[in-house]
């Protein structure tokens, strides 16, 4: 039986998921090793910001248990924002690249 201290949101395996799905959409959709690693150092860089953001709310609060919490709940959802901005830019970047059909 699982308790609730062990996994304090039901939601976080969806988030997760997610994160994982999106990452992959990014990371594949790059074209080029080049902007396959820059899309992954930015998905990296999103949920390292999460985890910060969390500690800094919790040192402000003066929890760290609050802090923790808050890290697992923040990282992938920050992950899922920076790898949604990846596959946008990816989307953009082909359409700019994109040969116009020739008019005849």
């Amino acid at each position: 039986m699982m308790t609730q201290a062990a996994n304090p949101n039901p939601m976080s395996a969806v988030w997760y998921l997610l994160l994982i799905v999106l990452s992959c959409m990014a990371v594949v959709g790059g074209k080029g090793v080049k902007w396959k690693l820059l899309n992954l150092l930015i998905i990296l860089g999103f949920m390292a910001g999460g985890i910060a953001v969390a500690f800094a709310l919790g040192a402000w609060g003066g929890s760290g248990e609050i802090a923790g919490h808050l890290a697992f709940v923040l990282m992938p959802l920050m992950g899922c924002v920076g790898a949604f901005g990846c596959i946008r830019r990816n989307k953009r970047r082909e359409k700019a690249t994109a040969q116009p059909a020739p008019r005849e």
